[in-house]
């Protein structure tokens, strides 16, 4: 995801948890319960690079949290 605009660090881990959380609850698929799990890593433009290192750094991130 491609967030524009955000001038604050805290508001991107904000945004990440509401994700993650909307990940949690299970729901039906053809009529059986499914859960799906999410991993997000994040980087910011340009304290983390151009577009290559950014991609690196949020898959860093991602994988770190997994």
């Amino acid at each position: 995801m491609l967030m524009v605009e955000c001038e604050i660090a805290p508001m991107l881990a904000d945004h990440a948890k509401l994700i993650l959380a909307a990940f949690e609850e299970p729901f039906n698929l053809a009529e059986a319960e499914t859960r799906l799990t999410c991993s997000i890593g994040i980087s910011v433009w340009p304290e983390d690079g151009d577009a290559d290192q950014l991609f690196a750094h949020s898959r860093a991130a991602m994988l770190t949290a997994k």
